[in-house]
């Protein structure tokens, strides 16, 4: 009901460790894997609801808690609910994470206080693991100018026919065909010592699922299903792969093809160590291979772009 409040147990099971994300978190965001699995029943967060994530990290030998605005009507929120409503659902099988937004929606930039390792994507990469599935079922949603949102192999952000997406920030996502990265990688890895990705033994060892079995890898492509409306604003990013069967793509005059980034290629680190990197670029492309253009308006016909 509208006022009330919904907690979860944000489950940071891809947590590197206090000594690492200190490091390089003024670099790119520590934290790619993470779930929230714990209501699993059909939920529905209305406008004014606050829908909370809460997780416990140890940094540098010391427990830090955390409490998450992730799903809420304040602009503090991860997903900001300005009219309508959200709709969580979760699959105990595999794992996934559905996200539904019925009504206009801003994402905003994720922060996560874990004591001595504070974190904050602002100006950088909002991360979303494999398992996590969004929909803009209707009304606009908007990437503020101030937000990078990245999906990782395997995440799903669909925007239905009658939707539409306002991109003032960057939008990335890893699909194959639109990726290149330095350090003689050739493709997404979770850190330097390459930890499973999806971590399946972490994730089970602190889920109540013990046998959930993910339907993705890192060789899983992102996905991003246009069949509503996506604008892309002069000096905002588009570095992904778009898919649909009927929709629209505006590239505004100066909205940028391609973005490069920092990953972490970090081993685990002692209070002496240098943390590593490796960096990602992704282009704006169809799922047929072909280049996106700035400057140019695009519509879906039966799946195919033009």
């Amino acid at each position: 009901e509208s006022g009330s409040s919904i907690y979860e147990v944000f489950n940071l099971y891809g947590w590197k460790g206090g000594t690492i994300s200190a490091a390089i978190r003024n670099n790119v965001f520590p934290i790619n894997q993470y779930t929230l699995n714990n209501l699993q029943i059909k939920t529905t967060i209305n406008q004014n609801v606050s829908y909370y994530a809460k997780g416990t990290v140890t940094a540098q030998s010391q427990r830090a808690d955390t409490t998450v605005l992730f799903v809420g009507n304040e602009d503090s929120a991860f997903i900001q609910v300005e009219s309508g409503y959200m709709l969580k659902e979760y699959n105990t099988s595999n794992g996934n994470v559905y996200f539904t937004l019925y009504g206009n929606g801003t994402f905003h930039n994720l922060k996560v206080d874990a004591g001595l390792a504070a974190l904050d994507t602002s100006d950088l990469q909002v991360p979303i693991p494999g398992h996590f599935k969004l929909t803009i079922a209707s009304g606009t949603t908007t990437i503020p100018s101030d937000v990078q949102i990245k999906l990782l192999p395997g995440a799903e952000l669909n925007i239905n026919s009658g939707a539409t997406l306002k991109v003032n920030g960057a939008l990335y996502a890893y699909a194959d065909i639109n990726d290149a990265y330095d350090n003689g990688l050739t493709k997404w890895q979770d850190g330097g010592n390459n930890k499973q990705y999806p971590s399946t033994s972490h994730m089970r060892s602190t889920s109540i699922d013990k046998n959930v079995t993910p339907d993705y890898s890192a060789d899983t492509p992102a996905k991003i299903t246009v069949n509503g409306n996506i604008n892309v604003a002069s000096g905002a990013t588009l570095g992904a792969v778009i898919g649909g069967e009927s929709g629209t793509l505006i590239m505004d005059a100066g909205a940028q093809i391609q973005g490069s980034f920092t990953e972490d290629l970090s081993p685990a680190l002692g209070l002496l160590d240098s943390p590593k990197y490796f960096e990602a670029t992704l282009s704006a492309k169809f799922n047929d291979g072909t280049e996106i253009a700035a400057g140019k308006t695009y519509t879906c016909t039966g799946g195919v772009w033009a």
